[in-house]
């Protein structure tokens, strides 16, 4: 138990390893400049490996659910888990606002747009941690895409990311 105590300072953070791991590979693939896809398509990319991953590492995503239910209860869990969420935000309004071609601080528009995507991601998976009665990728896929259909309209033709090939 020392021992990881080493790597983890608290429980809570051992808690979180998994959700920390995500989010540094998160942030490598969306701040990779030879990355091709524009901001929504990379999202959804994004949740369809991660629910993959999540279900191979966890035994199957009805022990991610219980996993779920645990962090929820935990406040000092839950507050580092809207801390990752801050994150998530933050990288996503940079990568769209390269994609809008607007600027990530004075205008509005991407901040928005990534509020959007992190929240219904949220939403999606609290509401699965409770009900589970529907398929958590399907629709986390179906919320993102929605999104997308609202704003894809502002990602401009040359972006970074559409000018690298895709």
């Amino acid at each position: 138990m020392q021992t990881l105590y080493r790597h983890f300072p608290s429980k809570p953070e051992l808690a979180i390893a998994v959700d920390r791991r995500q989010i540094e590979q998160f942030r490598q693939a969306i701040e990779d400049p030879a990355r091709t896809n524009d901001t929504f398509e990379f999202w959804r990319g994004q949740i369809v490996f991660n629910t993959t991953q999540l279900e191979q590492e966890t035994g199957g995503l009805s022990n991610f659910r219980e996993l779920l239910r645990q962090q929820h209860r935990s406040p000092s869990i839950a507050l580092r888990l809207h801390t990752l969420n801050d994150e998530y935000e933050d990288l996503l309004t940079a990568s769209l606002a390269k994609d809008f071609r607007m600027d990530p601080v004075g205008d509005r528009l991407p901040r928005l747009v990534a509020c959007m995507l992190v929240a219904g991601n949220r939403h999606v998976v609290n509401r699965w941690a409770q009900e589970g009665a529907f398929e958590l990728a399907a629709e986390l896929v179906a919320v993102a895409d929605y999104v997308a259909s609202l704003f894809r309209h502002h990602v401009v033709a040359d972006s970074p990311a559409n000018a690298a090939g895709g």
